[in-house]
């Protein structure tokens, strides 16, 4: 029974708990034991893969991490003028 500080790369996140607009930004989220937790994040860079892992390394390199996959350009290309 250990702590996890989570970690999602490139992003920062709001722990969403009973503290509502004034819920905390963090980019490292430690979890307690048995503890379960909420978080949001604005998928707002140009997408890609974006690891979430536990950084005690033998956590992380036993299994204890995931791939995040968005796909979010940074410019609308239905809302350019065209060119001529």
């Amino acid at each position: 029974m250990m702590r996890h500080p989570m970690h999602l790369h490139g992003h920062d996140f709001r722990v969403l708990n009973e503290q509502g607009e004034n819920a905390p930004m963090k980019n490292v989220l430690d979890i307690m034991p048995m503890e379960r937790d909420t978080i949001e994040f604005a998928a707002t860079e140009a997408g890609g893969d974006w690891f979430f892992h536990c950084h005690i390394l033998y956590h992380m390199m036993s299994g204890m991490g995931r791939v995040f996959i968005y796909d979010n350009p940074l410019v609308d290309k239905l809302i350019l003028p065209t060119q001529n």
